[in-house]
């Protein structure tokens, strides 16, 4: 049963970090054991793209 705290904890990170605020979604997960967290790694968006700038200095080296 502790362990389902932990694991709630990182996909509620996860959720923020993807952009998902529906907390429909987060509860779903929680609530049934197995197939919630499995549903939900199948089914989530993927992060956003970001850039990152490298200078010329280090990009050469």
């Amino acid at each position: 049963m502790c362990l389902i705290f932990l694991i709630t904890s990182l996909f509620d990170d996860d959720m923020a970090r993807r952009g998902i605020k529906d907390k429909r979604i987060f509860w779903a997960v929680a609530l049934v054991p197995l197939f919630g967290p499995l549903i939900y790694l199948c089914l989530r968006p993927s992060l956003p793209e970001t850039s990152t700038y490298i200078p010329e200095e280090l990009a050469s080296t």
